[in-house]
């Protein structure tokens, strides 16, 4: 990321999104560093996972040159026009940089293709051929969507990690899912949880590889009797 960011190009078209949209911005953030993540424990190359970083950390500029709202709304619900002219995001990040010499083919076509799907059902071409480094893209930009609202509805955690492991080798490389879903912890540090046994508790810590089963402080029993800090109920 340190690399990336030394280049003047990258941080100049960094700032164009910022400028338009903070929630974009947090957003580009977010999936780039997914993506490197995901990368990285893919054993990619080492230029690879770089054009990977660069096309992500940009790869919504085009939503600035859309006038439609997109945040916290289902795409889905838009008039067929103004979906037409959401989807016309990727084309239009893809011509503001199709032409620029600083960036690789690899990273420019994360902004056109990162909404492509396995089966076909993407856009803005509908391709069912698609590249690893845009499958990577693909899984880290819908998460954080989802977690974001960012072309949906904003949802849990727990939702978005229901949703790609629903559309695993559907819409998402089944292979990218499971590297992706063995770093993101399920239940974030700070979440109270419902235990099976009905008991309440707070995640305070994550089991490597065993995502599911966060570290809990128990909090109250099924009863509502809170525990005391050595797991004892409070009279």
């Amino acid at each position: 990321i340190e690399n990336i960011l030394e280049k003047e190009e990258v941080v100049e078209k960094v700032f164009e999104i910022r400028e338009h949209s903070a929630d974009i911005y947090d957003h580009c953030v977010n999936v780039c560093v997914l993506s490197i993540l995901t990368s990285i424990k893919m054993n990619l190359p080492q230029n690879i996972i770089y054009d990977i970083g660069v096309g992500s950390l940009i790869h919504d500029l085009g939503l600035r040159y859309i006038s439609v709202k997109y945040t916290d709304i289902s795409i889905d619900t838009l008039s067929p026009d103004n979906l037409f002219e959401y989807k016309k995001h990727t084309v239009y990040g893809f011509s503001s940089v199709e032409k620029e010499s600083w960036m690789s083919d690899i990273a420019k076509k994360v902004l056109l293709f990162h909404h492509e799907r396995l089966d076909g059902s993407g856009f803005p071409l509908k391709l069912k051929n698609i590249s690893m480094e845009n499958r990577i893209v693909a899984v880290c930009d819908t998460f954080d969507e989802l977690i974001s609202g960012i072309g949906c509805e904003r949802v849990k955690v727990q939702e978005a990690i229901e949703y790609l492991k629903t559309y695993r080798n559907i819409y998402f490389d089944g292979k990218v899912i499971d590297i992706f879903l063995d770093f993101i912890a399920t239940y974030p540090s700070g979440t109270k949880v419902r235990t099976n046994e009905g008991e309440i508790g707070m995640v305070i810590g994550q089991n490597e590889h065993f995502t599911e089963r966060p570290i809990l402080r128990m909090l109250f029993n099924q009863e509502g009797k809170k525990f005391n800090d050595i797991g004892y109920y409070c009279d």
